[in-house]
């Protein structure tokens, strides 16, 4: 919750698997990550992550043992696929790392709060 009201990030609401998400596009993280009260209300299908990991947040520190494999994320009408971890936690529905921004050429533009991306075919 704190994220929304702040004016250093980039964040906005898409459609992941089809229903409107509020996302953060986050530098700081990592790896991607959804709620597991989004993944459950929009219908994700979870499945057990190769190798469970301990995630940081900034309120305490949480077991990942679940994820979501090729989730559709449409920005501007283009459909981007995510890795999705599943966290308990509160807040925003879904935050898009590192993971996510090397693979999609993710550039954040701070000052303006946008971020470009790209797919497949460009």
């Amino acid at each position: 919750e704190e994220a929304k009201g702040d004016p250093d990030v980039v964040l906005g609401t898409f459609l992941v698997n089809s229903a409107p998400a509020t996302v953060l596009f986050d530098s700081g993280a990592t790896h991607s990550f959804v709620t597991q009260k989004f993944a459950l209300k929009s219908g994700m299908t979870p499945t057990p992550l190769n190798n469970p990991m301990v995630v940081q947040t900034p309120g305490a520190e949480m077991r990942a043992k679940i994820g979501c494999k090729g989730v559709g994320i449409v920005i501007n009408g283009v459909d981007f696929l995510a890795d999705l971890i599943i966290l308990r936690s509160q807040g925003l529905d879904v935050i898009l790392g590192m993971d996510w921004l090397i693979k999609h050429q993710g550039l954040l533009d701070c000052a303006n709060r946008t971020v470009t991306v790209t797919n497949d075919q460009g």
